[in-house]
């Protein structure tokens, strides 16, 4: 016999006691493995999401009488069947007016009543408006069909003026226009520092 017939020979024999050893490895790795996966939710959470009506990326968009445009956005909302209001997480507003101007506001939670047309936005929230003014505070009620958002909590934040706190603030429309007015009031301080484009 010469030395491929030797080699042929060996290999039939050596082929399938290694792919016996594989297979075998397979099984002791597949029983290691944990075949019922937990889930990634603890006992309150499940409850809360069998309980409710949970939806992902939710949104909503309307229009006030006033011609102002109204979107809000979250990365999810579940709705309370008893208190029949919506609890959301990572919640967005923006409000477009009629005159184009743009207010913002961003906040790690919030609850949409729809009995009260009312949005409220907890935790830390941040506000900008389309001509520079930044605002942080830690709670907001919106209206959803009109323009009025009220802060009843401090408010710290700046613009093109300067910086300012106030303990509480509310944004309402102007009179007789389409432009919105801000109001602090409780304790207002100014720091004044106009922008370079006022020096």
């Amino acid at each position: 016999m010469d030395l491929y017939s030797k080699i042929v020979a060996y290999l039939k024999v050596l082929l399938p006691i290694a792919a016996l050893a594989l297979l075998s490895t397979l099984f002791l790795i597949s029983d290691r493995i944990q075949q019922a996966p937990q889930i990634p939710f603890g006992p309150r959470e499940i409850e809360r999401r069998i309980a409710g009506q949970q939806v992902t990326a939710p949104y909503f968009a309307g229009t006030t009488k006033a011609g102002h445009s109204i979107m809000v956005a979250a990365g999810r909302a579940l709705k309370e069947t008893e208190t029949q209001s919506t609890t959301t997480e990572g919640l967005e507003a923006e409000i477009i007016l009629a005159n184009g101007q743009r207010i913002t506001m961003l906040a790690e939670s919030g609850t949409i009543k729809p009995s009260q047309n009312i949005a409220v936005l907890n935790g830390d929230i941040r506000l900008s408006t389309s001509d520079n003014m930044q605002l942080l505070t830690n709670q907001l009620e919106a209206s959803l069909d009109h323009l009025n958002i009220f802060a009843p909590t401090k408010v710290r934040g700046n613009g093109n003026f300067g910086q300012i706190t106030a303990g509480m603030m509310r944004i309402l429309p102007e009179t007789n226009t389409n432009s919105a007015q801000i109001l602090f009031t409780n304790g207002v301080r100014v720091l004044y520092g106009p922008s370079k484009e006022e020096r």
